[in-house]
């Protein structure tokens, strides 16, 4: 959803980059239809619906056939980019893959893909379109390339549809639907017997890169069951509750701190019962060591790190409980409405 509030900020605003991110190679991961997770630099052509990504011994080429998803940090907009190969109907009853960029995601998620054309125009000034700051750029001919945007709605059913209206109704659309969807989600959280009368309860480690819709593609066999995998553990907001991917992790926690490797805290063990548990007993400021003289400091990457630790562990409702869950779920959303 900050995507949303980041398009509204920037429709109108004017800066200084030097090239489509269509053009730069960006640090990311990328998920094969196969399953295997490959990390490295990637770069994205809309156009030819390719991939290249160069894993730092390898230049390896992926499209929409063979691939499954890829994320990527844009440092032209300062955040994270979500792509998806998904099924596109392009005739009747006939469905290619096409790529897509997830931009919001939800009971009807927003999507987007974008092409560059170039257009007259007498200004030697750079211009910026959507979320994403995409700049345009005057040549001698007295033309300016520009990055254009088709957005597209995919609704609960898996089907994609094409959006045909003014771009202010999107926002204006997925405004309202996001703050449908944020107080659906809010009362679920309530509910919590829904879950926890579900005692098949598997217990899982996400894995670096991992996301939502990738285990749900690998446990439950349906990347549309995303939504099961956070209402289990309670997860109302994806990008302060889910388990960053390291890129993303040492990306955040160098824009957090201006020493990473400066004391956070001090800690030592619990002297009775489970004592591999620690405890916080204060910070340079408050500790007083003749108290605590075997007290452990631990870094601000080390206390972050340990967050993040935290977080990867999750719970999975067993599949065979997946389909009395989704019927339960549906009783109490309608008890609540």
């Amino acid at each position: 959803m900050r995507k949303l509030y980041f398009l509204l900020l920037l429709l109108s605003n004017y800066g200084l980059a030097q090239q489509f991110p269509s053009d730069i190679w960006h640090k990311g991961i990328l998920v094969t239809n196969e399953g295997d997770t490959i990390e490295g630099d990637l770069k994205y052509d809309f156009e030819s619906q390719s991939i290249q990504l160069d894993n730092g011994e390898t230049l390896k080429a992926f499209n929409v056939n063979n691939l499954f998803f890829f994320e990527i940090y844009d440092n032209t907009i300062r955040d994270y980019r979500q792509f998806y190969s998904l099924m596109y109907e392009v005739g009747y009853e006939y469905s290619v893959p096409v790529l897509f960029e997830m931009m919001i995601e939800g009971k009807i998620s927003l999507l987007l893909r974008e092409r560059i054309v170039a257009e007259t125009n007498q200004s030697y000034f750079p211009s910026y379109y959507s979320y994403g700051i995409m700049p345009s750029f005057s040549n001698n001919y007295g033309y300016v390339n520009k990055v254009k945007y088709d957005y597209f709605f995919l609704t609960d059913d898996g089907k994609i549809h094409r959006f045909k209206g003014r771009k202010k109704d999107i926002l204006a659309l997925m405004e309202d639907k996001y703050t449908v969807m944020k107080d659906i989600m809010s009362r679920v959280k309530l509910i919590a017997n829904v879950k926890d009368s579900i005692v098949g309860f598997d217990y899982y480690n996400v894995q670096d890169g991992e996301t939502p819709e990738m285990i749900a593609h690998k446990y439950y066999g349906d990347v549309n069951l995303h939504w099961i995998v956070l209402i289990a553990n309670d997860i109302i907001d994806y990008y302060d509750d889910w388990p960053m991917s390291t890129q993303r992790f040492e990306q955040f926690v160098k824009e957090k701190y201006d020493n990473p490797q400066g004391i956070h805290h001090y800690e030592i063990s619990q002297t009775s019962g489970d004592t591999t548990v620690t405890v916080d007993v204060g910070t340079e400021e408050t500790l007083v060591e003749e108290d605590y003289p075997t007290a452990t400091a631990i870094s601000n990457y080390q206390y972050e790190d340990k967050l993040q630790e935290k977080k990867r562990q999750i719970r999975l409702i067993t599949p065979e409980y997946i389909d009395e869950f989704v019927k339960e779920f549906e009783r109490k959303m309608n008890e609540a409405k």
